[in-house]
């Protein structure tokens, strides 16, 4: 009866084994509630009616629930070729995680396409900068239903949740 004993023994190790292996959650990427950066994001431009350029920005706070306020000022910029502003309508307040699509910063029309826009954000000790476009380039374009704006970028400018046609240009 020995066999069938340690038989019996073994199973019932397996069994706690892969019972307790069930509630265990393994994850490849880690989550912070706190503490982390907020990185600017540049999401593409759009051509605006009037013949300006519209570069759309957004941002990542790598927090999974802290806010993050970051002032206007050095720690939050926007730089035109080279001339720095403070306000270009880019938040101070970042919501936790991928925020898409939050501001615009329009360019004349005149605008030399060779220039960049410059979001710079310092956070957590950190600086990170994203550039617009170092030329105005399409990729992938999209018109919204009718005949709206024409948005470029990433995601083709999908800045709305309208019915959209893709066109490629």
């Amino acid at each position: 009866m020995g066999w069938y004993r340690a038989r019996w023994y073994w199973a019932a190790c397996a069994a706690v084994l892969l019972a307790g292996a069930g509630g265990v959650r393994v994850s490849a990427q880690v989550q912070y509630a706190r503490g982390q950066n907020v990185a600017p994001v540049f999401e593409g431009w759009e051509h605006n009616p009037d013949g300006t350029y519209s570069m759309v920005f957004g941002y990542l706070n790598r927090n999974y629930e802290e806010e993050v306020d970051i002032p206007l000022g050095p720690g939050n910029t926007i730089t035109l070729g080279g001339e720095t502003f403070g306000d270009r309508g880019q938040p101070t307040h970042f919501y936790p995680r991928r925020q898409r699509f939050l501001f615009r910063v329009v360019v004349p029309k005149d605008w030399d396409k060779q220039q960049k826009v410059v979001w710079t954000l310092t956070s957590r000790g950190g600086r990170w900068r994203i550039s617009g476009p170092s030329s105005l380039v399409v990729t992938c374009s999209v018109r919204y239903a009718g005949r709206g704006p024409t948005g470029h970028g990433r995601d083709g400018g999908a800045t709305t949740r309208r019915t959209m046609r893709k066109r490629l240009s």
